[in-house]
């Protein structure tokens, strides 16, 4: 039986208080927790960014769920306490783009931009 993902990698959104970046979004059964800044864009820019994530998938005080960047030894990112759900289930990973939103941006600036666009969303 698979289980809601209790963290997610997101691109910022304009309620975390950044405008560009990532952030990590902790939630419990389908509802954010938690929302932190991880990277912002200017760390992220033109650069590659090794993100290593140290966890232990447990229900109780013994979980736990770090995010270390480029060979940093302080985790930018730490919690302490469940990480999966006493339900049961199994934790999974998923990655892709999930909302682009780049359809929402051609109608607002209009579609010349569209083989661009495209070419960027499959870079991602």
């Amino acid at each position: 039986m698979a289980q809601a993902s209790p963290f997610m990698f997101q691109t910022s959104a304009n309620h975390t208080g950044q405008k560009n970046g990532y952030n990590i979004d902790r939630q419990v059964r389908g509802s954010t927790r938690e929302n932190k800044p991880l990277l912002t864009d200017s760390e992220m820019r033109g650069r590659w960014v090794d993100v290593l994530v140290h966890v232990n998938w447990k229900s109780d005080y013994r979980g736990l769920f770090r995010i270390y960047v480029n060979g940093e030894t302080v985790p930018r990112y730490q919690y302490v306490g469940p990480t999966i759900d006493k339900r049961g289930g199994s934790p999974y990973f998923k990655f892709g783009i999930y909302q682009s939103h780049v359809s929402r941006y051609l109608r607002m600036e209009g579609k010349g931009l569209k083989p661009l666009l495209k070419l960027c969303t499959l870079m991602m």
